[in-house]
């Protein structure tokens, strides 16, 4: 995807951040912050599959208000670009059940912080 938005996008390579070591779109979205944090970004895209861009959405929104907003630092998720991977329709039920796991995992980990 990296490849994919920097030559057929015009998207600077610098301003893509990718993270290798999550497992799990929670780990994910935790890993992303502390990177945003160090690199005091306030705004983010992201960029995923169609059928996986509303969990993405709901789990990167979930750990920006622990690192964010509870904290009165402004930030903005300033869009969602997704991809059509294949049909997401017999996804939706199996990637509801997941998030709701996923944000409680989330809720667990930066308690711990």
């Amino acid at each position: 995807m990296k490849q994919y938005l920097t030559e057929t996008k015009g998207i600077a390579a610098d301003r893509i951040f990718i993270d290798e070591q999550a497992m799990t779109t929670a780990d994910n979205a935790i890993n992303t912050f502390r990177i945003l944090r160090e690199q005091g970004i306030h705004e983010i895209t992201i960029v995923t599959s169609s059928y996986h861009q509303c969990q993405a959405h709901m789990l990167f929104y979930l750990v920006a208000q622990y690192y964010y907003y509870s904290n009165g630092i402004p930030f903005k998720l300033i869009g969602n670009f997704s991809f059509e991977t294949e049909n997401h329709a017999n996804f939706f039920r199996y990637d509801v059940s997941i998030t709701i796991l996923q944000m409680n995992q989330i809720l667990i980990r930066l308690s711990f912080e």
